[in-house]
């Protein structure tokens, strides 16, 4: 009878062991995941400090378009406008006004475009790199919420890995004991 106690034991003992098996391993898998997750959002955090300089590119490619666009505008508005006035000056029989007072009234009117230009070029570049560090911020706050999240699971898990271990220790004290108490039964009956 006292042999199948102690056959008993290892076994409860185990069986313990093993009811705690997928709860670590849930635990395991779980950090393991957030860790995934961490890279992942590490990744997507490079990303978004890259962004602002492809945003500054196609902004300055958007500008060269526009400026390229605005000179080739500005070329056929002229041809326009200096077709127009001959046609008219013609009819009327009149001559058109001085060539540098028109020439400081293009070099006015480009003035106030690049002026009006760079005004709605900083406002905007203002308002992307707003922006990108308010989603920056916002990111990194994520980021550092899940990396405490698991931080706190780890410890967790650490914590209740201890506390196995300490329960298997004195499970195992017991079964010595228990195995000790038999052979000195066993003795004691033998005498």
């Amino acid at each position: 009878m006292s042999k199948n106690r102690s056959a008993d034991a290892p076994v409860t003992a185990k069986r313990s062991s093993d009811a705690a098996n997928p709860e670590v391993v849930e635990v395991v898998s779980d950090i393991s995941k957030k860790i995934d997750d961490f890279m992942v959002a590490v990744a997507q955090l490079k990303d978004l400090e890259e962004k602002p300089d492809r945003i500054r590119d196609e902004v300055a490619n958007a500008e060269r378009e526009k400026h390229a666009r605005m000179a080739e505008f500005d070329r056929k508005m002229i041809e326009h406008e200096m077709m127009t006035i001959q046609n008219v000056l013609q009819k009327q029989n009149k001559v058109a006004i001085d060539i540098d007072e028109l020439k400081e009234l293009q070099a006015l009117q480009v003035r106030e475009d690049a002026e009006s230009r760079q005004i709605k070029r900083t406002k905007f570049e203002s308002d992307v790199d707003e922006k990108v560090k308010t989603e920056l911020k916002l990111k990194e706050f994520q980021y550092a919420k899940k990396f405490a999240e698991a931080t706190a699971k780890e410890t967790s898990f650490k914590t209740e890995k201890e506390m196995l271990y300490l329960t298997i220790s004195g499970l195992k004290e017991e079964i010595e004991s228990q195995k000790k108490l038999t052979s000195d039964l066993a003795l004691s009956s033998r005498q």
